[in-house]
């Protein structure tokens, strides 16, 4: 019915207005402390795998905020206007792809961040002085 669609679609803008008000924000936090306590626990003899950690973590952070919350929007939107004109329109598959596409690469990041916590690869720095 009606009232269910628009229940459930005000209940998608609060998830999406409390994701950039809160989990962002609080995710950003954590990368920056998280940072901040390598630097203190190690100085400057940062082992390399925490920088690849710290780098898969960062850049899945962009790609969400880039990609995925972009697309996210636009499936709402064109969700919206489905329900209005009664019939599913060819954006929303279009956007619902780029959210399951972009979403997929930063959970993949996330995860391949784990393995690198737990097993903690030796990289080799490279000399600049040979």
């Amino acid at each position: 019915s009606a009232g269910t669609l628009e229940a459930l679609a005000q209940g998608r803008e609060l998830m999406g207005m409390l994701a950039r008000t809160l989990t962002a924000p609080g995710f950003w936090l954590t990368i920056v402390s998280g940072v901040g306590m390598i630097v203190l626990r190690y100085g400057k003899n940062v082992p390399g795998w925490v920088w690849a950690k710290v780098a898969l973590t960062v850049t899945s952070m962009v790609l969400a905020l880039t990609r995925v919350a972009p697309a996210l929007e636009a499936a709402r939107k064109w969700a919206r206007e489905s329900v209005e004109q009664g019939h599913l329109l060819p954006q929303l598959h279009v956007s619902v792809s780029q959210v399951t596409l972009y979403g997929g690469v930063v959970f993949t990041l996330i995860l391949l961040a784990v393995p690198v916590a737990v097993w903690k690869p030796r990289f080799r720095r490279v000399d600049s002085s040979s």
